[in-house]
């Protein structure tokens, strides 16, 4: 894990986020590298966070354990969001045609990293930080647009739209895993009755 160079990347991140442009070196990583080396000192912490968030106290010492699923949100939300990114980035990665000596960045995934990093804000309470996650989700895949569309020399709305076709092909995946599962519970319920 890579303390000082994620700290590094998320300055790049707020200040001047065209800096992933011009260092090639981040291009080397793969999804698996940035995961452990910039997500994970950040995640890492979480089990610090709860202990040291007065809310979660409150909510143990009066016993109101329901509360305490909040946290178990936050850390899905984070990782469903981090296989999406990984999804968009492999979207974008694989739409190019195979060239010699072709890189293979993955911005998304990068830029996400001020997601991972605001799991501090736990600290102050769960719901807090959902919020603050979903304003982190939103600027991470605006700047991962930009840098997409700067580095494939596409406009901007063509990598929006590539984004709308990603999030529609899970869409049409997670209709379809229900309907699956419809007719699996319909046909159990007429087997019950003895109707088949």
């Amino acid at each position: 894990m890579k303390y000082l160079l994620s700290l590094k990347i998320l300055k790049f991140i707020y200040k001047n986020y065209l800096y992933f442009l011009e260092d090639e070196s981040l291009w080397n990583f793969s999804a698996r590298e940035i995961i452990y080396n910039f997500h994970l000192c950040f995640l890492i912490h979480y089990p610090v966070f709860i202990l040291l968030s007065p809310y979660f106290w409150y909510s143990l010492i009066f016993r109101q354990m329901q509360n305490l699923i909040n946290y178990v949100y936050s850390l899905i939300f984070l990782i469903f969001y981090l296989l999406f990114v990984i999804f968009l980035d492999k979207i974008h990665i694989y739409s190019q045609a195979p060239r010699v000596n072709f890189q293979r960045p993955h911005f998304y995934l990068l830029v996400s990293v001020e997601v991972s990093s605001m799991i501090f804000f736990n600290l102050i309470h769960p719901l807090f930080a959902l919020l603050v996650f979903f304003i982190g989700m939103f600027h991470s895949l605006i700047v991962g647009s930009i840098l997409w569309s700067k580095y494939l020399n596409k406009k901007f709305y063509n990598i929006i739209l590539q984004i709308l076709v990603g999030v529609s092909l899970i869409l049409v995946c997670i209709l379809f895993l229900i309907i699956l599962l419809n007719l699996f519970l319909s046909y159990k319920t007429l087997k019950q009755f003895g109707i088949l």
